[in-house]
């Protein structure tokens, strides 16, 4: 099982970003994706249990640098 991250402020792109995933055929069933609409939210979370985490690098507080500095 890959659990996949994405935290975007933008939530129309949260969602295409989600479809485009699933869509790839090798890993169907077999991943989860969490969505996020910030880095707070994000960093909540048990952020080791993640495979693969996409961030926006421009959220308004805290951007995806600040993210993955911490």
């Amino acid at each position: 099982m890959y659990y996949i991250a994405i935290c975007d402020d933008n939530a129309q792109f949260l969602e295409t970003m989600e479809k485009t995933i699933e869509r790839n055929q090798e890993y169907e069933g077999d991943m989860i994706c969490l969505k996020f609409l910030n880095g707070e939210e994000l960093l909540c979370t048990d952020v080791k249990q993640y495979h693969l985490i996409i961030l926006d690098m421009q959220m308004d507080h805290m951007g995806g640098y600040a993210v993955a500095k911490k």
